[in-house]
């Protein structure tokens, strides 16, 4: 629960309360996985999530009062997702997976920036695709992890400027968000300590990390996010 003020701006000091509206937001969801091993080193994972959201905005005073209020009990949705990962070695395995899911409009967008409540804005949808690999060299003293993803969104929600300055939003049209992340460490110098110790008094101590010592990341990203339409 938030209270949402607007006042006027006299060149950056606050001026007189414009409209004051009382947001409460309710979310939840559910989540299940399972996870089988297959043969050949297959590993397939099966998930899935429910998810529901609702928004109330109260107008307790202000421009365009709705002494109502204003209400939106977003459709529950179902989001799956399918992952396989084989493992070639102990430095080597690859996954492929496929998921579904939605990102329904925050409440800043649907209170424009002149006080108007839109009650029009859907959710965004999308299908994501990812492929990848991790795996080590040396003896575990390289690790590297690359994967390229493809995130097709459909009822993007964009913004614009009214002639009065009004920032408004709207659903248009659909997005390709295409992209490749890249990520690698290594050892640059490291022991190996013995995993556990004991105290004098012959209990054994925590065990010890299995490596310490200097080590070095470096990470990459690429993104190409474009409109596949814009009405």
């Amino acid at each position: 629960f938030i209270d949402g003020r607007s006042y006027q701006n006299n060149g950056g000091t606050p001026g007189a309360l414009r409209y004051n509206d009382e947001i409460s937001t309710s979310t939840g969801f559910a989540f299940a996985q399972a996870d089988y091993e297959l043969p050949a080193n297959f590993l397939l994972t099966v998930a899935a999530s429910y998810n529901r959201l609702r928004y109330r905005i109260a107008r307790v005073s202000g421009a365009f009062s709705n002494p109502a209020g204003y209400g939106r009990d977003f459709r529950p949705v179902v989001s799956p997702r399918v992952a396989l990962l084989r493992e070639f070695s102990s430095g080597l395995s690859a996954y492929a997976s496929i998921s579904t899911g939605f990102s329904p409009p925050t409440a800043e967008e649907i209170r424009t920036s002149d006080g108007r409540l839109n009650g029009d804005l859907q959710a965004e949808r999308g299908t994501s695709y990812e492929v990848g690999a991790r795996g080590n060299f040396f003896a575990d003293r390289l690790l590297y992890e690359v994967s390229a993803f493809d995130l097709e969104l459909r009822e993007t929600i964009v913004s614009s400027t009214t002639d009065q300055g009004v920032v408004v939003f709207r659903n248009t049209g659909s997005t390709h968000q295409r992209g490749l992340e890249a990520a690698l460490s290594g050892w640059m110098w490291c022991q190996s300590p013995p995993t556990s110790a004991l105290y004098q008094d012959g209990t054994q101590k925590m065990p010890r990390p299995e490596k310490s010592g200097l080590r070095a990341w470096a990470s990459y990203a690429y993104n190409d996010f474009r409109f596949g339409s814009y009405p």
